[in-house]
């Protein structure tokens, strides 16, 4: 038989070389020691992750602080009761108002914290003076050691002041069920606004991994949503050989986020539907595909293993060969990098309700008219007058998969899901980085630790939960599957041993799979489908020129296809990109994309006005900077390529955010926010290449005995680092964007009982941006929940292609804004607009139940836990 009939003979010998030495590399460490060091680094890392680390408690505070409630005067108290939620009670923040500089007086506000019943004494008490109170923005924290019994406890706070008429701020009415307020012993039809906060400490930290455990069976209908199709395409295609665990993981993610999508557009096309039974029957298809798959490599694997004979592939031994030699150092490393990542994510949204900000009100909207119609919907009507293929529906129809799967409630199914795909993007990242690193040393490490700052380091895309940019992350996720899937059908390297007609086949079917990631990428966010487009030209603009300079494309120690065959892959993968995306691209183009690249306009006339560096330089932001700084001025010494890759791209992306400053249309296509949120990806891969630099000139100098012992230093510092990264990241979300409470929910079910169908329920509005308005409470969430539209109508109503639909809502919200505290106008006004129920939340805003309740024109139907709805009445 010859070698190349025979290849699994040939790599049998090299694959028990490399396990022995393995073995002798960990050797150096007692067999006991090796077993207790990961368990010891755990241990670490929970003391490091929950040492004096703490958390605002959302649902248990009342932050409604719109009207001055009382005003404290020399010798009066005020007090005010409250329950806290949660263990581990060390902060209350209140919000005051002293004299001005003129009218002060020399003296301070007392602030007690006492227990309920009272105690001997108070558990807490502070000074504050007027200067310190403006110089905290009117506010108060008083802070003390962890109350570890806080939980269900009752507290009351009191406050007195010797420096003057001192105004306490909260709502003028009772919208704090637990607690109580009192002036001078006199009780209050009102609630002062204050905001809990807790430590986040052991006890915090094991309810959060009982809690994933709990819900550990999500794990399985996740599986086959987002990574079972991506994986049986990848083996159809033969497109997983010579990658690690953590490249196919990467691809089959991407692969599956892009499939779904294209799935639906096409069955919405064909007029098909979908149930949660047909979704569950195709997820166990899925499955015992799945099986079957794997049945058949143990198979094979085992064959090669026992006798030597030839696989069913003659590239499957050289695949668990590159499998081998990248170690399952770094395979189990990357699953303890995304282990304390999706603990971090879970952690940051303990005390939510439901996804926050506005962006998730339209996701749920979109989600419940798929899962209602069992296919993209063809209207937003009665809840959006816009078209509905004005915006990419990829994300909803993951999401519609799995809340079908799972049965969860739109707000908390949202949440997990969202929450796992961030967790999930390291593999991306990881991805992504040895696709720009191919052929080069160290590029599986490099990955391995750009994960780590993309997951752990770079405040995103962490914080996109915060914005509830669902559609950008997945679509982020996507990205790099679609870019390492095209540059292999580019690459004109084939495993030995292969037939030609193999070959080609192969050939065919990576392009196939470049152009459903792409196709995918398409339907899930246009803005990042330009990104990729700008990737792909620094990509080919950086080898063209390389390859000008070494005159051949040897050179570049990777064998890449000549200029008709390249030509032809990516034609081809455009063309059947845009082919799977056509159900949906077709008439976005016609009714979004090109009326609105002419009209879009810079928000700005300053350049580069939406670069915000918090959004890179928060949490250890800055130190992910300085390394991807590092990296690329390390990499273009070193001459390599990825550099020029990456500052080219990152500076097309900032050219394409900012084409007003040259008069360019389309300058609103992309703006520069969505671009500053991107660039955690070029940071985190510029990064983790200079850390792998450093981590290998250390490791080369390290004698052989003992480099065992020094890779586990490494983990044991990587695990700490980790762990003060996340530290960092926890706290991160900002509570302004925390619209839903949890008293939010069963008023939306009274509404969608007791509400006639299809009566328009007024929100409190606020000035979201862009020039639109949005609601400020979890009433917002209302037709994302039911079949009642809102007023004003979720975001997306900027998408219009009615300048007067858009500034009707924006007239009509701003005097609901202007008439809140007249409640004549504001029936007038409701009247006129043919809004007959009036919404008021948790959170509360601009509108006050006490003066709505107190006026003949409106009715209260429900009032619960500082939640109403009103009637207006004719």
């Amino acid at each position: 038989m010859s070698a190349t009939a025979n290849p699994a003979s040939r790599h049998a010998p090299r694959l028990g070389s490399i396990h022995a030495a393995y073995n002798r590399q960990t050797a150096v460490l007692p067999n006991r020691l090796r077993y207790l060091l990961p368990a010891l680094l755990l241990l670490l890392a929970t003391q490091f992750i929950t040492g004096c680390m703490t958390l605002v408690d959302t649902e248990g505070s009342q932050e409604q602080r719109s009207d001055a409630i009382i005003t404290l005067t020399d010798g009066s108290e005020f007090r005010q009761t409250f329950t806290s939620r949660r263990a581990g009670m060390n902060r209350i923040e209140m919000w005051l108002r002293p004299p001005d500089g003129e009218n002060q007086a020399a003296g301070y506000v007392t602030a007690e914290l006492w227990r309920s019943p009272e105690g001997p004494a108070p558990l807490a008490e502070a000074l504050f003076t007027p200067a310190q109170i403006k110089a905290s923005a009117d506010s108060i924290s008083l802070s003390f050691p962890p109350q570890a019994d806080s939980e269900s406890s009752t507290y009351e706070l009191r406050l007195r002041s010797s420096a003057g008429d001192v105004k306490v701020f909260g709502r003028f009415e009772d919208v704090y069920g637990p607690g109580t307020a009192a002036q001078d012993g006199s009780f209050l039809l009102v609630d002062a606004a204050f905001r809990l906060a807790y430590q986040y400490d052991n006890r915090s930290f094991l309810e959060d991994i009982g809690q994933i455990l709990v819900s550990g069976w999500l794990f399985l209908p996740l599986a086959a949503i987002v990574l079972l199709p991506g994986w049986l395409l990848l083996v159809w295609g033969g497109a997983d050989r010579l990658l690690d665990a953590g490249e196919k993981t990467g691809m089959a993610l991407g692969l599956s986020l892009a499939t779904i999508p294209l799935v639906m557009a096409w069955t919405s096309f064909a007029g098909l539907t979908w149930s949660r039974r047909s979704v569950t029957a195709t997820a166990v298809l899925l499955v015992l595909l799945a099986v079957f798959q794997g049945w058949r490599r143990m198979r094979s694997t085992k064959r090669l293993q026992t006798t030597g004979s030839p696989a069913e592939d003659p590239a499957q031994s050289r695949d668990r060969l590159a499998w081998i030699r990248s170690g399952p150092t770094i395979t189990i490393s990357l699953i303890v990098v995304f282990t304390i990542t999706l603990v971090v994510r879970f952690a940051m949204v303990r005390d939510l309700s439901a996804a926050p900000w506005v962006d998730s009100v339209h996701h749920a909207l979109i989600t419940r008219l798929i899962l209602e119609g069992g296919a993209f919907p063809t209207s937003l009507a009665p809840a959006l007058q816009i078209d509905a293929t004005s915006y990419h529906p990829g994300f909803h129809s993951l999401l519609a998969a799995f809340l079908w799967l799972t049965d969860l409630s739109m707000e908390r199914g949202m949440l997990y899901f969202g929450q796992v795909l961030n967790a999930l993007s390291v593999f991306s990242v990881y991805l992504f980085t040895t696709t720009l690193l191919d052929k080069q040393r160290g590029r599986r490490l490099a990955g391995l630790l750009a994960a780590l700052v993309a997951g752990l380091f770079t405040p995103m895309p962490a914080y996109y939960t915060s914005w509830g940019r669902y559609t950008q992350l997945a679509a982020m996720i996507i990205l790099p599957a679609a870019f390492a899937l095209l540059l292999r059908s580019l690459r004109a390297e084939q495993p030995p041993g292969l037939s030609a007609s193999r070959a080609v086949a192969r050939y065919w079917k990576t392009i196939l799979l470049a152009a459903i990631a792409a196709g995918g990428l398409i339907l899930t966010h246009y803005r990042v489908t330009a990104f990729f487009v700008c990737l792909l030209l620094a990509y080919a603009a950086v080898q063209a020129a390389r390859w000008v300079v070494l005159r051949r494309s040897e050179g570049m120690g990777i064998r890449w296809a000549g200029a008709g065959r390249t030509a032809l892959t990516l034609a081809v993968t455009a063309a059947a990109a845009l082919v799977l995306a056509a159900p949906w691209l077709v008439p976005s183009l016609q009714g979004l994309l090109l009326p609105r690249l002419s009209a879009w306009i810079p928000p700005s006339a300053e350049p580069f006005s939406g670069v915000t560096w918090p959004y890179l330089n928060t949490a250890w932001g800055n130190y992910a900077i300085v390394l991807g700084l590092l990296g690329l001025v390390v990499g273009i010494l070193q001459r390599r390529a990825f550099p020029w890759v990456l500052v080219l791209w990152v500076g097309q992306l900032l050219l394409l955010a900012n084409m007003g400053m040259f008069g360019l249309p389309g300058s609103g296509f992309v703006n520069s926010i969505s671009v500053t949120i991107s660039l955690y990806l070029p940071m985190a891969v510029s990064a983790g290449y200079v850390l792998a630099q450093a981590v290998l000139s250390l490791y080369k100098d390290v004698p052989s005995r003992g480099r065992g012992a020094f890779r586990w230093l490494l983990a044991g510092v990587g695990v700490l680092v980790a762990v003060l990264a996340a530290r960092q990241l926890i706290p991160l979300l900002n509570p302004v964007t925390f619209l839903f409470r949890a008293a939010d929910r069963p008023a939306i079910e009274w509404a969608e009982a007791n509400i006639p169908q299809g009566e328009t329920v007024l929100v409190g509005p606020f000035a979201w941006g862009y020039g639109q308005y949005a609601g400020n409470d979890g009433g917002y969430w209302i037709s994302a929940l039911t079949q009642h539209p809102t007023f004003p109508p979720p975001v997306l109503y900027g998408l219009s292609n009615s300048p007067e639909y858009i500034q009707n809502i924006n007239a009509t919200s701003q005097q609901v804004i202007d008439s809140a505290g007249d409640p004549q106008a504001l029936h007038t006004l409701l009247t006129g607009q043919d809004i007959r129920y009036v919404f008021i939340g948790g959170r509360g805003g601009v509108l006050s139940a006490q003066l709505l309740r107190g006026s003949p024109s409106f009715a209260p139907r429900y009032a619960r836990d500082g939640v109403f709805i009103f009637e207006v009445l004719q």
